[in-house]
């Protein structure tokens, strides 16, 4: 069966390893095999792998001698929706539940870290915990439990910024009244 792609002329359909590419014939100009999507092999002939869209249109036509491929043609090629695969996606759910259960234990491991002899310690591992939820919500957005875990985190953050701004202000009135205080006793 002999192929013409728009310019290029008397190409062969032949199948690499089961899928099928073009075959440019020898001597054609190799800036228009590149502009058509052709890549030059080590052994120098020129090949383009050929799309199922564009497949399906050559099994359509398989009982003739030559296949054209122009501008009209390529119009009238049905494109189907890409049908993703979904072993992937449980694949991928299982990487994102993996880094939100890291996340979850890092979490709660800063509480008691906070009281021991090295609190800031409690603060590194709060931002681990923040990070890998964020790597797991941003690599796999479709996860329920890094929405969730999302969802938490920030509500915690929230609260942890309240009471570290009641505390400042807290400490702002202590130290102003223990200042009153002592300019009193002189």
């Amino acid at each position: 069966m002999t192929i013409h792609f728009f310019e290029i002329q008397n190409c062969t359909l032949l199948y690499n390893m089961g899928y099928p590419i073009f075959l440019a014939p020898d001597g054609t100009d190799e800036e228009l095999l590149a502009m058509r999507g052709f890549a030059k092999q080590s052994n120098g002939k020129w090949i383009r792998y050929v799309d199922q869209f564009e497949y399906g249109y050559i099994m359509q036509l398989r009982n003739c001698e030559e296949i054209v491929f122009n501008d009209d043609t390529v119009k009238n090629i049905t494109y189907f929706p890409i049908q993703y695969n979904s072993t992937a996606q449980q694949e991928n759910s299982g990487t994102a539940n993996i880094l939100c259960i890291i996340s979850v234990t890092l979490m709660l491991i800063t509480v008691p870290i906070f009281f021991t002899k090295v609190p800031i310690l409690s603060g590194f591992f709060f931002i681990a915990a923040m990070v890998l939820m964020i790597i797991a919500r941003v690599m796999y957005p479709k996860s329920t439990f890094a929405k969730i875990l999302c969802i938490i985190y920030i509500f915690l953050a929230v609260i942890l910024l309240v009471i570290s701004i009641a505390a400042i202000i807290t400490l702002y009135i202590a130290c102003n009244e223990c200042v009153n205080s002592l300019s009193s006793c002189s």
